[in-house]
């Protein structure tokens, strides 16, 4: 693949939502309508030459998603290893190049795991193998702060509104959300958001993460990786994100909406 010779601006003829004919079934009989539905296309990421992943993804914030995803697969460990990166949309690539080798990035996208995210997720074992450990942080939140945050989710959710199926992940510190991200893959939308939080250069320790998704166990590990201690989610987690956030220290909250939560583990950060 040719490297773009620049990143192009973002085109925004390139769609995030479009209008389809359907036929609807209501009061027991059929009628012809026009739905919105979220528009999902692949984005092929290269690093040092090398054809990494294809994301089924969202059009926007893609050099956001770009470093992000490059952080939570172990391909980076901070911003400052990105050398260049150039993004173009009609080709449908995202071209990175970074100070490591291209023989380590090799050997780290071999052992590729196929998440239970939309569209086959992808992480890679060495980050499963790395990230599941504790770490040290005394961040606490009020319950009442976390439901506050979950309905601001839902609030900037401008996709979500206007055609449905599509996730939002925000970063809050408090009662404020500090970055907002949708994307047909909840995973997507959560790379983006610690995507632009490495940009802004924003300390992830007195942070927390929000969903509208599930918390499988890769959101946990790109949580991690991030160094955040609480994820919340207005779904449920999965066993094994559970099972893992026991052992690293994070607390995970689920079906966080209205005037109720569940919390899953570490509840000593969670107060009334």
């Amino acid at each position: 693949m040719k490297k773009p010779r620049k990143s192009l601006t973002p085109d925004h003829n390139l769609l995030q939502v479009v209008k389809v004919e359907i036929k609807k079934y209501s009061d027991n009989h059929f009628k012809d309508d026009v739905s919105a539905i979220p528009v999902e296309k692949p984005i092929t990421l290269y690093v040092n030459d090398i054809e990494v992943v294809t994301l089924m993804a969202t059009y926007s914030q893609l050099e956001e998603l770009a470093i992000g995803f490059l952080t939570t697969s172990g391909l980076i460990d901070n911003l400052s290893e990105i050398k260049e990166l150039l993004v173009d949309q009609r080709r449908s690539l995202i071209w990175a190049e970074t100070k490591k080798s291209k023989s380590l990035i090799q050997k780290i996208i071999q052992h590729r795991i196929i998440g239970s995210g939309c569209g086959g997720s992808n992480f890679f074992q060495d980050v499963l193998v790395s990230e599941e450990k504790q770490f040290s942080n005394n961040l606490k939140a009020k319950s009442e702060d976390l439901l506050e945050l979950t309905s601001q989710l839902i609030k900037s959710a401008k996709i979500y509104k206007i055609s449905g199926g599509i996730h939002g992940v925000g970063l809050a510190q408090g009662r404020q959300l500090l970055a907002f991200a949708e994307d047909v893959g909840r995973h997507n939308a959560l790379d983006k958001v610690i995507g632009e939080m490495l940009k802004k250069d924003i300390d992830p320790r007195d942070k927390i993460l929000v969903t509208t998704g599930r918390i499988s166990a890769e959101m946990l590990l790109k949580s991690l990786k991030a160094k955040i201690a609480i994820l919340v989610s207005r779904t449920s987690p999965t066993s094994l994100a559970v099972e893992m956030a026991k052992r690293t220290n994070t607390t995970l909250v689920g079906y966080a909406h209205g005037q109720s939560l569940v919390i899953y583990c570490h509840d000593w950060r969670v107060q009334e």
